[in-house]
């Protein structure tokens, strides 16, 4: 590396998870991440934990799923004897199914690093069994002092899943 060449930084993540589904439309995950950080020479890494559980119950519309999350629990990387937090999170959210083919749901954050709420609201629209296309807003509130909005209105994101048997490939685009 030579000094003209800049400062090089990249992060990666690697996640391993499982999810198991229980009596009466409960389920329940656990994912295990390894995290990398550098930052030119210097290098971070740890381990962090996401939770998450999940109720189906029916409705005249279709399924009403409830769930929670709690996400990037653990102890923040370390660079140069200074640990910075992982952006850990709890998560509530509710979703309504109107028939096989469109869903839309509402949801709640709160970021425990920032002491700060996000409130989001999307939709999936699944006109193939395999295939889904996503969008939705996102709106920030900032820790008790009023709205701290992303953009005017909120950010907008989109994306799309693909559904092959047990396995599934999912792509989103949120603006940072």
């Amino acid at each position: 590396r030579s000094a003209r060449a800049g400062l090089k930084a990249a992060d990666r993540a690697f996640l391993l998870g499982a999810g198991v589904r229980g009596p009466a439309g409960l389920g329940l995950g656990l994912g295990v991440k390894l995290i990398e950080s550098e930052i030119g020479e210097y290098r971070a890494s740890t381990v962090a934990l996401d939770l998450g559980a999940r109720a189906e119950l029916s409705s005249p519309r279709g399924p009403l799923r409830l769930a929670f999350a709690a996400k990037n629990l653990g102890p923040g990387l370390k660079y140069l004897g200074q640990r910075d937090p992982l952006p850990a999170s709890l998560s509530v959210g509710l979703a309504q199914g109107f028939g096989r083919t469109m869903t839309v749901s509402l949801d709640a954050n709160y970021h425990l690093p920032e002491s700060r709420a996000s409130f989001g609201m999307g939709t999936e629209f699944t006109p193939l069994g395999f295939l889904s296309l996503r969008a939705g807003v996102l709106r920030a509130e900032s820790g008790g002092a009023g709205p701290a909005e992303l953009g005017g209105v909120g950010a907008f994101a989109g994306g799309f899943g693909l559904k092959l048997s047990r396995f599934s490939v999912d792509y989103s685009f949120t603006p940072l």
